[in-house]
């Protein structure tokens, strides 16, 4: 499906079903299927340690640094001399973590995030299965970058439960403080790129518009964020009331049912702030994030950046097209970042 086509998704008289799926469904938002290995063996690590430890919990102060363990299934693919560590440090309290994928050698590298998705509207007394894991960190492994996989509060490692996009944002920039006290962490400034999953679109958007060094990101089925979901919502089921809205989200209690609200801000991207190449990648049958979602979403990015590209594939919520890699690399390289 291109940009301007109608989908199932977008046809006048949806079915109630589909009413009831994209409402349960928008609130489960979650990333592709951890992959997990047998046979646990220990990758070899760069020459890293840290500057120094906090045990005060202070906002972005590393705790500790290690050896991952990751499985002898993706060790093959790894290149020589790669590292995979686990670093856990401080943020809003908890003791939040992270993989760090570093090459050998001792030349300048660009950074690659990658966002796992998850929960954006933030369920506190779930502890969600949605994280990045070992296996994962190696199989994005590549000689030509550094790669950071955190996982916010709630998820993984990490300490304390689920909270909503604007927390996951600031575990996040708090790992990144992490990575300065990393002695040997060689990061060339103003080269970073990113890549989302669902939850994790909607970070990338929320970092990009506050870190300059940001050159070009990938969003696959991306959150849009609160207010443009809640919009998007509100246009394409007119028969929602406020209120049907408001208990949606769970807000009407907590941030009342007003999009102008300060949570809802704080958990929106400011499209006017983005000014990168972006490329979104949406599933044609996505029941979470719609096609007509995504759609409304490039939109957004293209009033403010006419670089930002929009590519629909076979299926659903973050689309397994052998086309969705390809398109990614091809992406990428063009702004800068090979993955080989």
């Amino acid at each position: 499906m291109r940009p301007g086509e109608r989908g199932a998704d977008d046809q006048p008289g949806a079915t109630g079903y589909r009413i009831t799926a994209a409402l349960v469904a928008m609130i489960l938002i979650t990333a592709c299927l951890s992959i997990s290995y047998a046979e646990p063996v220990l990758a070899p690590p760069s020459a890293l340690s840290l500057v120094g430890a906090g045990v005060l919990p202070v906002a972005g102060t590393p705790i500790s640094l290690t050896p991952a363990i990751v499985s002898s299934s993706p060790e093959s693919e790894i290149p020589a001399g790669t590292g995979i560590w686990s670093l856990t440090y401080w943020s809003r309290g908890l003791r939040c973590q992270g993989y760090l994928v570093v090459p050998s050698g001792q030349k300048t590298l660009p950074l690659l995030i990658v966002l796992h998705g998850g929960f954006p509207l933030g369920l506190p007394n779930h502890d969600s299965e949605v994280s990045s894991s070992a296996a994962e960190a190696a199989g994005t492994a590549h000689a030509d970058g550094v790669v950071f996989l955190p996982n916010y509060a709630g998820y993984g490692p990490s300490q304390g439960q689920v909270g909503d996009t604007r927390d996951d944002l600031i575990d996040t920039l708090n790992g990144l403080k992490a990575l300065r006290d990393i002695r040997g962490l060689r990061l060339a400034p103003d080269f970073t790129y990113l890549v989302g999953s669902s939850l994790g679109g909607a970070i990338a958007l929320m970092l990009a518009e506050r870190d300059r060094a940001v050159r070009a990101a990938v969003l696959v089925s991306p959150f849009p964020g609160a207010i443009l979901a809640m919009r998007w919502m509100a246009r394409s089921f007119p028969n929602m009331t406020e209120d049907d809205l408001a208990q949606y989200g769970q807000f009407n209690v907590s941030h009342g049912d007003s999009l102008d609200t300060a949570w809802y801000r704080l958990n929106s991207p400011d499209f006017a702030r983005i000014h990168i190449p972006v490329l979104l990648i949406g599933g044609t049958h996505d029941p979470i994030v719609a096609p007509g979602m995504l759609r409304s979403l490039y939109a957004a990015l293209r009033r403010h950046d006419r670089t930002v590209a929009l590519r629909f594939f076979p299926g659903g919520h973050g689309p397994q097209s052998p086309g969705v890699d390809l398109a990614e690399v091809d992406f990428l390289a063009r702004h800068g970042l090979y993955l080989h």
